[in-house]
């Protein structure tokens, strides 16, 4: 079995995608997820993106985990299924895509891809995680995509009296010790690094759930942060992203009382090359 694919990236989170539009093939796309999306022995990805039709809009967009696992909404995903589309649909540079049984809105302007998000409610949640001797102030927000668990730097430096900035932080250790945390059970939670830069711009740091490990950058992760931003920070709409990747995202908002809505997540994304793989059909694994 041959699969063409297209290898993409949205600020540094890199994506495998799969237009099964025509071919409407049925496969065990969560095994297929794994074996390209190891960086060892597959092609090597952050995700794993399956476009299809839908019934609501101009396309469906499913999200896999580089593990395999069914992921929820991935912002940088969306936005490099927004590319790959609009360099199909040459007439378009607006789209309606369905995902999670929700309709997302997507636009292009020259390198820049923004999409928009469903509005968030916040309330806020804090808890602390005892990882070892520390014990790590943490916030919790579910912006209907994903879980994420915020920690600012500011808020736990001073038990790592060595460390600076959060560029060294050991987030591996640190995010997978908050990811299993037990109020996060049972499927855990991305966990996000913030620092603040100015009053206008943050860096970010994420360790997301389903990749087991740091990535260079999260667009949930993003919206999240900025939220969480805007009420630490008192920070205003719009807010400037740094993430490890060091390309910058923006995530623009509308605040009331405890509402966020109208957001947008916003950034760039390259489609890097297509080709095509050849798949056993019993063992999924690379022929």
């Amino acid at each position: 079995m041959t699969l063409p694919f297209t290898k993409l990236t949205g600020a540094g989170n890199d994506f495998i995608l799969i237009d099964n539009r025509e071919e409407r093939r049925t496969l065990q796309w969560d095994k297929i997820a794994q074996t390209l999306c190891d960086r060892h022995f597959g092609i090597g990805a952050d995700g794993f993106l399956v476009l299809e039709d839908s019934a609501k809009a101009d396309y469906r967009m499913n999200y896999y985990n580089a593990d395999g696992s069914t992921g929820g909404m991935c912002g940088n995903g969306a936005r490099c299924a927004a590319l790959y589309y609009f360099e199909n649909e040459y007439d378009s540079n607006c789209a309606h895509f369905e995902t999670l049984e929700h309709i997302y809105t997507a636009e292009e302007s020259q390198r820049s891809i923004k999409i928009q998000m469903r509005d968030v409610r916040y309330i806020p949640q804090k808890t602390e995680v005892q990882m070892e001797k520390y014990i790590l102030p943490v916030h919790f927000i579910d912006i209907g995509t994903s879980p994420h668990a915020i920690i600012f730097f500011e808020e736990m430096h001073h038990q790592f009296p060595a460390v600076l900035n959060i560029s060294q932080l050991p987030v591996k250790i640190i995010g997978n010790a908050v990811r299993y945390y037990k109020d996060f059970l049972p499927h855990g939670a991305n966990v996000d690094f913030v620092q603040k830069k100015d009053s206008t711009t943050i860096y970010l740091r994420t360790y997301e759930r389903g990749v087991e490990d740091e990535t260079l950058a999260c667009g949930t992760g993003c919206v999240a942060s900025a939220i969480l931003a805007a009420e630490h920070y008192a920070m205003h709409s719009p807010v400037h992203i740094i993430p490890t990747g060091k390309r910058a995202l923006t995530v623009f908002f509308k605040k009331e009382t405890e509402m966020y809505s109208d957001i947008w997540l916003e950034g760039e994304t390259q489609l890097l090359f297509q080709s095509t793989v050849t798949i056993d059909n019993d063992t999924y694994a690379i022929k």
